[in-house]
């Protein structure tokens, strides 16, 4: 059963989720931290500022700041810190569905794994694809198959000759800014460890994500099994790495 609408009781779990946290924010049941958290405009302007002391500061690891984020922000220090599709196809709209702009960019904008996918249908790819050696297991994250739009980023990397692709449709755990937190990281740990253990005995030399904090989330969860990739790639990164225009690490 999945929580991702269309549902066959046409019940659309993630607005009632919304909607649910609205009532509470109403009333006065959100904390102050956890408002601040979620400012991702104003956080993502003042970390910019000072890009590289916020990576320094937020890095899994730091045994200076991190404890202290634990503390003054309820995040976890275990936790690792980092979809717009989605949001600007469906939910912009449902904000503002008489705006003819609006309607016209949900209409304009695409996944760039669904966008490669229809350049090649149409057109074609450019020659020179290599195969990946080893394989590439790839995690299908839930905001792509929100998008209705099949698993374009397997795909994807299905244009890649001569390359094993193993698409895993698993929950990651993590679910964004509920996943760093205390109480919740390791709960996010336990629900992501079916994809972590499925990934980590794919045999693929590869890991990739359509979400790269989820991406990130399954490979601490791998390295705390005792295996698996050291990072997680996108998929269009795989990609540029078999037209050689990225080299391998």
């Amino acid at each position: 059963m999945s929580w991702l609408p269309p549902h066959a009781f046409n019940l659309d779990v993630p607005h009632l989720m919304v909607r649910y946290r609205a009532t509470r924010l109403q009333a006065g049941q959100v904390s102050m931290v956890a408002r601040q958290l979620t400012e991702t405009d104003r956080n993502g302007r003042l970390g910019t500022l000072v890009a590289p002391i916020a990576n320094w500061a937020t890095r899994r690891g730091n045994g200076l700041t991190r404890p202290l984020m634990e503390r003054l922000a309820n995040i976890h220090r275990d936790a690792e810190l980092p979809s717009c599709a989605l949001m600007m196809k469906f939910e912009w709209p449902l904000i503002e569905p008489d705006d003819a702009d609006v309607a016209r960019l949900a209409r304009s904008v695409y996944d760039v794994s669904e966008y490669v996918v229809m350049l090649a249908r149409e057109h074609g790819l450019a020659s020179g694809l290599m195969p990946v050696a080893g394989g590439v297991a790839l995690h299908v994250a839930c905001h792509a198959r929100a998008q209705n739009i099949g698993a374009k980023g397997a795909e994807m990397l299905r244009l890649i000759p001569d390359t094993a692709v193993t698409a895993i449709e698993r929950c990651s755990g993590h679910s964004g800014a509920w996943g760093v937190a205390v109480e919740h990281f390791p709960l996010a740990m336990k629900v992501g460890r079916p994809a972590m253990r499925q990934l980590k005995d794919s045999g693929c030399a590869t890991t990739c994500s359509e979400c790269p904090l989820a991406g990130a989330h399954l490979v601490q969860g791998m390295a705390d099994m005792g295996g698996g990739s050291t990072e997680a790639r996108h998929p269009i990164e795989i990609i540029a790495r078999a037209y050689g225009l990225e080299k391998v690490p």
